[in-house]
């Protein structure tokens, strides 16, 4: 399966477009200065109690399988670098 990421840019009106040329049932908007990443249509998509809403920030990405339609599918999730590895890391010598 492979994956996909899109970067949130804070311009709800520009992602919601962006997630939804991609197949994806989402509405982006913008509440106090964050970013709210909603399922559309959450009963459809549900069969049991769990999270359609993520709050999020400009610069997170969304990451989902173009390969999967189902909106439940998809991640929000921050962008790591080598920088943030942890710094207490086991070494294989």
């Amino acid at each position: 399966m492979n994956f996909y990421a899109y970067r949130l840019t804070g311009d709800p009106e520009a992602d919601t477009r962006a997630l939804r040329a991609w197949g994806l049932g989402v509405t982006v908007r913008n509440e106090g200065g964050e970013l709210a990443v909603e399922v559309n249509n959450p009963g459809y998509w549900l069969t049991g109690r769990c999270g359609y809403r993520w709050i999020t920030h400009p610069g997170s990405l969304v990451v989902f399988s173009p390969d999967e339609r189902g909106p439940m599918h998809i991640k929000v999730v921050s962008e790591v670098t080598a920088d943030d590895a942890p710094t207490n890391r086991a070494t294989d010598d």
